[in-house]
């Protein structure tokens, strides 16, 4: 990643430019079966390319009444994906059995048939194969955004902001999905057919070349076809802000703004659009400095209402589940906190705190639940404190001491979240229970700064917690593993300035 940037003063203002350039690649492959066994496994890939470019240039500017900024920007992306799902013949074996839809006595097909050539004498396997489907996807995006900001200092205390955004997004986007590769099992189909063995089995090879995973009615029926679709969205986005200065410690605000981001398409869905989001915001709160006791602290409320928020889920109204991004409308309600006191030279407390309720208020899930009213999963507290204590040695440097503890209250279930796998409780596991946290961390610092070094140790406890469980296995292969959070680490870190 490059990013170059540079300011020029004039008379009228400053005049900024920022250019910025990404490549990005990417490998994730993720075992989803949770055992090893080779007729319950499958897995899950993806690969992805992408480069980025952006450019600014921002003209900012000010006098005793007013400040203001004003800009244009430009950004392009080009990037390829590549969603694999791999397994072997032997668990694909299992999910035709599971479904019921193998045409043999013992509802198994490669199984089957590799019993019935070596009962005959014929040295041919149709198990221990591998089995690859993939969905390859490309998307060309340009985005463009004009913008405004001006604050008004109406009075010595009164400061009023209005500011506003425009912006212009469009992508073209490409699907493009084949018939599986199994290079090793069509080798052997080759022998089998050059034997004549389909005949006597009475079996079709055409019953041996099939797709598992993208089996939908678009994907069946574009098979080796390359798709495209292209669609523009552009938006509208202002923000009104009041700020009062009541004494030069405490000061109070308001806050109205909206949000927004461009609809997309889904990269397993051929002919697939999601639309863009939009979230309003509200917020209310007051910023207090205590000077004599060393002591800040920043109160607020606030409510938010999002029109169509896009988040990856996983549906599983397919055979075998795929991961889409699905959109709904929610609203919550928060109040936040957070606090800094200096209560000596050496010593410093920090507190944060966090309350939000979170509910849908329209969402119809791709399996048919309405979870309008329900919550969304986010728990209703977050809590996070601690104390840093710096001793200064004079030539000797600087040891500071950090310690930090924070609390995340439990997920709030919805027919949702229990049916991904992100709450709820099982006879073995605890799903979305309250999480705690513990670091700790003892640094030096040389005099000039030139030299460090520290020791670390982050969830020094241990606390581990089941944090959803992997189901994309769950409906065709009964498999299903956990994701569990990372476990205590401890570590050294040294850093030379020059």
């Amino acid at each position: 990643m490059s990013r170059w940037w540079w300011t020029t003063p004039s008379p009228g203002g400053a005049l900024t430019s920022t250019t910025a350039w990404k490549d990005y690649d990417s490998l994730n492959r993720v075992e989803e079966d949770g055992t090893d066994r080779l007729y319950l496994y499958v897995d899950s890939t993806n690969t992805e390319s992408n480069s980025t470019f952006y450019q600014e240039f921002k003209f900012s500017g000010g006098n005793d009444r007013l400040d203001w900024v004003m800009g244009a920007s430009y950004f392009s992306e080009s990037a390829d994906q590549t969603s694999e799902v791999n397994a072997f013949t032997d668990s694909v074996d299992s999910i035709l059995a599971n479904l019921g839809m193998a045409p043999t006595p013992d509802g198994t097909l490669f199984g089957f048939t590799t019993a019935v050539m070596q009962a005959n004498g014929i040295p041919l396997s149709l198990l221990g194969h591998r089995w690859n489907e993939k969905f390859v996807n490309g998307v060309d995006t340009t985005a463009y955004a004009l913008y405004g900001d001006v604050i008004w200092h109406t009075t010595d205390r009164l400061n009023l902001t209005f500011g506003l955004r425009y912006t212009y997004d469009e992508k073209d986007f490409t699907w493009f999905n084949d018939m599986r590769s199994a290079p090793t099992l069509d080798a052997t189909l080759d022998q089998m057919e050059a034997l004549g063995i389909f005949g006597l089995l009475g079996i079709p090879r055409e019953m041996y070349e099939f797709d598992i995973a993208f089996i939908d009615p678009p994907a069946m029926a574009n098979k080796g076809i390359l798709n495209g679709a292209s669609q523009s969205w552009d938006d509208f986005s202002p923000r009104f802000v009041a700020d009062y200065h009541f004494t030069d410690d405490l000061m109070g605000f308001a806050s109205l703004a909206k949000g927004y981001k461009a609809g997309g398409f889904n990269s397993l869905q051929i002919g697939s659009e999601f639309a863009n989001e939009e979230v309003w915001n509200f917020e209310l709160g007051v910023k207090h400095s205590l000077r004599d006791y060393r002591l800040r602290y920043n109160a607020s409320v606030y409510h938010y209402q999002y029109d169509d928020r896009q988040a990856i889920r996983l549906d599983t109204t397919t055979a075998i589940p795929r991961y889409v991004v699905d959109t709904s409308d929610l609203e919550a309600w928060g109040m936040d906190f957070d606090m800094h006191w200096q209560a000596t030279d050496g010593l410093t407390l920090d507190f944060v705190a966090a309350y939000i309720d979170s509910t849908y208020k329209d969402y119809m899930t791709p399996e048919g639940d309405d979870l309008a009213g329900q919550p969304t999963g986010t728990p209703e507290w977050s809590i996070a404190g601690g104390f840093t204590y710096l001793w200064m040695l004079g030539d000797a440097g600087d040891l500071r001491l950090a310690l930090r503890h924070a609390y995340r209250g439990e997920t709030r279930c919805s027919d949702e979240s229990e049916a991904q796998g992100t709450c709820g409780v099982s006879p073995v596991l605890r799903l979305g229970e309250s999480q705690e946290r513990t670091d700790v961390r003892l640094g030096w610092a040389s005099a000039d700064g030139k030299f460090g070094v520290a020791v670390y140790g982050n969830n020094v406890f241990d606390n581990q917690y089941v944090t959803a469980l992997g189901t994309y296995g769950k409906t065709v292969l009964g498999t299903v593993g956990a994701r569990v959070s990372e476990p205590r680490t401890w570590g050294v870190e040294m850093s030379v300035d020059f």
